[in-house]
């Protein structure tokens, strides 16, 4: 795991190089302004990565944590409180939507992800993210 820093950076999460893929996609019409998007790959690595990059956004796969995806949620926001979360449930049901709600994620979201609908919103948070820092 390599990082570096840049303006905006946006970290994913999960061991599905399609999903990163689609999300660094997502905001290829940003062109320059495009943030630096950084695969990580287990908790661990996601929360060290939160701690050196200061990302806008977070997209957690909730496949990359043995315990429940809520529960890294809640130490992700001990880290920081203000960080954006997408969840992306790989098993859905209800209680685990309504956990990640409780959380505090943005948005949540079931695979397989629709990556058009994923672009707009990423797009979207981004952006807010940028004005709210701005």
């Amino acid at each position: 795991m390599s990082f570096e820093t840049k303006s905006t950076q946006v970290v994913v999460a999960t061991r599905d190089r399609d999903l990163s893929a689609n999300v660094a996609a997502g905001f290829t019409p940003l062109g320059a302004r495009a943030p630096r998007v950084t695969q990580v790959a287990s908790a661990a690595e996601c929360l060290t990565a939160l701690c050196l990059l200061n990302p806008a956004l977070l997209v957690l796969d909730d496949a990359v944590t043995e315990r429940p995806g809520p529960e890294l949620v809640d130490d992700v926001h001990r880290l920081r409180p203000d960080l954006r979360v997408v969840y992306v449930a790989r098993e859905h049901s209800i209680e685990l939507e309504r956990a990640a709600r409780r959380a505090g994620v943005l948005l949540y979201v079931a695979q397989p992800v629709d990556s058009g609908s994923l672009e707009s919103v990423l797009l979207r948070i981004l952006d807010r993210a940028e004005r709210n820092a701005g």
